[in-house]
């Protein structure tokens, strides 16, 4: 995927405007329904100090626009894993070659000189990883890199 950022001071907030493009043929992301990707967007001090964030815990709550999934449902309408799954309840994902905009005001402290944007791709939903926690190596739970825009003030 590729992730640009441009951004736009009005007084005391940052109009962030974020494109994210997926360059794949197919969904991204894709493979296990429990696969997804997130876009953290933060502001800091000029000594890296995080200032605001985008999310509190995990964006699929906090901020839906910036989470991309696949949500698999059972008979009844409810969420399920693969094997017990006959329909699909919902899908965020990026479709292929898609390009989705993600606009964002963020409120501006005096302190603020760097906005930077990351997509992170997670091989696991977060309720499966707080179920995982100890029975995975560490490096598994935790969400990579896949896309950065930064904006220097």
């Amino acid at each position: 995927i590729a992730l640009t950022m441009q951004t736009q001071r009005e007084g005391d907030v940052l109009k962030a405007t974020l494109t994210v493009r997926n360059r794949l043929p197919h969904a991204y992301p894709t493979g296990a329904p429990f696969r997804n990707f997130f876009i953290r967007v933060a502001t800091y001090d000029k000594d890296g100090k995080q200032l605001w964030k985008n999310y509190k815990v995990h964006p699929i709550k906090d901020d839906p626009k910036a989470a991309f999934w696949l949500t698999l449902g059972d008979k009844d309408g409810k969420p399920t894993v693969p094997p017990k799954a006959t329909q699909i309840l919902a899908d965020s994902r990026l479709k292929p070659n898609e390009v989705r905009t993600i606009e964002y005001e963020i409120p501006l402290e005096g302190a603020t000189k760097i906005v930077r944007a990351e997509a992170l791709y997670d091989l696991l939903l977060p309720p499966i990883k707080a179920k995982m926690k100890g029975k995975l190596p560490e490096d598994l739970l935790m969400p990579k890199l896949a896309a950065a825009a930064e904006v220097r003030l």
